[in-house]
């Protein structure tokens, strides 16, 4: 934009001044010049693009914003996280509203016990036994005070394990398990062994760089009776969504390996929310006949049940 400064990080206006910056077009001196309202880099109008109409034009509408090239290829991006942003901030603005009106509550009824109290000042002398009434009083300010400490305290444990839920969501997100994978003697085998799955499933696409760790789920027992389940986790989901991606292949591998099984990291109630499904979708295809399959498919915790036509109908 055009702008009027006498050092960084003052407001800008769109009036002519002269500057001391460079042009990060040309790196010429600029005199009257347009700057980028991320990083602060000047332009001159013409190394911008600007016509006389166009220049005049951006100089009347207050609202007009230009970005250098540089913070323009981050826009789609910031847009991206900042939505993500706004939808967390809108959630948890949500829950500190109904604290906050649980503390309306509670200030409202803390008033109307001061209220009573004042009124009962003038009565105190006609009381036989002020203790009794003091008594009474403490015990509804106890009653009030407790009620409503347990509702915010509710409120503040709801609003935790949705951050804890998000939190674990987020971290199992790049993650798959493999089951039925015989038991090595080290991690360090164990890797060798799914590096040697995962190209042979993507035909060597996935590096031993994709791969962040690869760890065995529990305590290793002195007798093994069935080999514990594989944690993968990728260092990106394009990744782990090629090797979802190519999992009709298993039965292409060694003998030794065709029995493993390779599925999402899911918490307890995304596996419970998939198994629903899974039954619904076999549900619906036995009262459908024989023409039609129905398959769970989409992302983890978005999920839905899709129908196929068998082939050859």
């Amino acid at each position: 934009m055009i702008n009027s400064i006498k050092g960084r990080g003052k407001v800008k206006s769109k009036k002519k001044i002269m500057t001391n910056e460079n042009c990060c077009k040309c790196d010429s001196v600029v005199e009257d010049g347009i700057c980028c309202p991320c990083c602060q880099s000047f332009v001159h109008p013409k190394c911008a693009g600007f016509t006389k109409d166009s220049l005049s034009l951006y100089k009347k509408m207050k609202n007009l914003r230009w970005y250098c090239d540089n913070c323009l290829s981050y826009v789609d991006d910031v847009k991206g996280i900042s939505k993500l942003i706004n939808d967390k901030h809108v959630a948890l603005n949500m829950e500190l509203k109904k604290i906050s009106e649980s503390g309306d509550i509670l200030r409202n009824d803390i008033e109307q016990l001061r209220i009573a109290v004042d009124n009962s000042k003038g009565k105190l002398d006609q009381v036989a036994s002020v203790d009794s009434l003091k008594s009474e009083i403490n015990a509804k300010w106890s009653e009030v005070v407790k009620k409503n400490c347990d509702a915010v305290c509710s409120e503040v444990r709801s609003i935790q394990k949705t951050l804890n839920v998000v939190n674990e969501n987020k971290e199992r997100e790049n993650n798959i398990i493999i089951f039925n994978l015989a038991e090595s003697e080290n991690s360090v085998k164990d890797k060798e062994i799914v590096m040697k799955i995962f190209q042979s499933l993507t035909e060597e696409s996935i590096k031993s760089s994709d791969v962040v760790k690869v760890f065995r789920q529990g305590k290793k027992e002195e007798q093994i009776t069935s080999p514990r389940p594989i944690i993968v986790k990728f260092n990106n989901t394009s990744s782990k969504v090629l090797v979802m991606n190519k999992l009709f292949k298993i039965k292409l591998l060694d003998d030794k390996l065709k029995s493993i099984r390779i599925s999402h990291d899911m918490t307890r109630e995304q596996r419970t929310d998939y198994r629903k499904l899974v039954d619904e979708a076999k549900s619906r295809e036995a009262d459908d006949g024989e023409d039609f399959l129905y398959r769970v498919r989409g992302p983890v915790g978005r999920w839905k049940i899709v129908r196929f036509l068998k082939k050859g109908k």
